[in-house]
């Protein structure tokens, strides 16, 4: 018995109008949920047909009236109307498509901004005939990216005020340390009864410039946390620096029972233009690191050499040496070379302090390093700004 055939199923057909208008509500209902409007230029007729929701964006009424495209730049804010005209200039010039981000002023005086795109029509002979488009207003779309990249800026300046503080912290361990060497010294001569005021001098002198020089870092923290005060000048005052750089390479060779720090100088003075406590900083981080570095001792040398226009001040040491894959990230924040990790406890900061006061004087640093021989610092400066 063969299967019945299937009844024929009823149709209704919609009349093109009414399919039309229900795909234009839809499209307009669309658009509100979205927020973007749409756009239509006939080129030769110079009208402009906005959907609904265009108007809405640009803040008018619906109108019957065809829009002409000097309508719509009467909408731009006057300050970008250059710009949005030269861009649609040059999508017709190109036959392509364009992208512009404008502000619009509603009739109420409100500043809305306003992102546009279009695209060029083309007739059968590659002429353009008609752009189509569409806008949307993301003013607060912007507003919620700006405070986001507001709160970004802040959460910047706390982890740089964080990181000065560390690297301050990192600096006057150095001079701490030479403070408490003398003291611990002068303790065990006062317990033996050996003190002697004459001999007692010299080691009163090196507790004073340490002290002096953990004040200045102090001063130095003040200033960093200091917006207004970050982009002041560097103050420099003429110097001879033999006398400092020799009284360095002095405290650090005191400090040392294992390294001989010696003091490569010329002895005529040396005069050039720096801020003396900046540098004295970055000498004694870098002479600090050599000792530290140099577990089994050695000669550590500060080396000073000149000629008409630079300075060259040299910090060599005999010591562990620099894994190579280190050399390029050793003025990183943080950043300590491989074969140190499990040997010796350190933030990373020194060299960031030491490149810092280079930068700030115009010059350069320079590292040389052999792993198991040494290594060697080189900070080239101007003698005259």
């Amino acid at each position: 018995m063969s299967p019945s055939p299937p009844e024929p199923r009823s149709t209704t057909s919609v009349p093109v109008d009414d399919a039309i208008g229900r795909a234009g509500r839809r499209l307009a209902e669309v658009e509100a949920l979205s927020g973007i409007g749409s756009w239509e230029w006939d080129i030769a007729t110079n009208d402009v047909t906005w959907s609904e929701q265009l108007c809405r964006v640009y803040g008018v009424d619906a109108s019957p009236r065809p829009i002409t495209f000097e309508d719509f730049i009467a909408r731009v804010h006057p300050d970008d109307r250059e710009e949005v005209q030269a861009t649609v200039r040059r999508a017709l010039a190109s036959h392509g498509s364009f992208e512009t981000e404008h502000r619009a002023v509603h009739p109420d005086g409100s500043v809305h901004i306003v992102f546009g795109r279009g695209h060029v029509l083309l007739d059968k002979d590659d002429r353009p005939i008609r752009m189509l488009g569409s806008g949307q207003d993301v003013t607060v779309l912007r507003a919620a990216h700006e405070e986001r990249a507001a709160e970004e800026r802040r959460r910047a300046a706390d982890q740089a005020r964080d990181d000065a503080l560390a690297l301050i912290a990192h600096d006057l361990r150095s001079p701490l340390a030479v403070v408490l060497g003398y003291i611990q010294l002068l303790d065990r001569q006062a317990a033996g009864g050996a003190v002697d005021i004459e001999k007692l001098r010299p080691y009163l002198g090196r507790i004073d410039a340490a002290v002096r020089q953990m004040t200045s870092l102090l001063d130095d923290l003040l200033t960093d946390a200091a917006a207004e005060d970050a982009a002041e000048p560097l103050a420099l005052t003429s110097v001879d620096l033999v006398a400092p750089l020799r009284e360095i390479a002095e405290q650090h060779d005191a400090n040392s029972s294992q390294h001989a720090v010696v003091a490569d100088l010329p002895d005529p003075p040396v005069i050039a233009e720096v801020n003396l406590p900046k540098l004295e900083r970055a000498l004694h981080n870098l002479l600090l690191n050599a000792v530290k570095y140099s577990p089994d001792g050695g000669t550590i040398t500060l080396a000073l050499e000149t000629d008409a226009d630079a300075i060259r001040i040299r910090v060599a040491d005999e010591g562990m040496g620099i894994p190579a894959d280190d050399l390029p990230r050793i003025f990183e924040r943080f950043h300590r070379g491989a074969n140190v990790l499990d040997r010796s406890s350190g933030l990373g900061l020194g060299l960031i302090s030491v490149r810092r006061a280079v930068d700030a004087h115009g010059g350069t640093v320079e590292v040389t390093s052999v792993e198991g021989q040494g290594t060697t610092f080189t900070l080239e400066l101007p003698r005259r700004r």
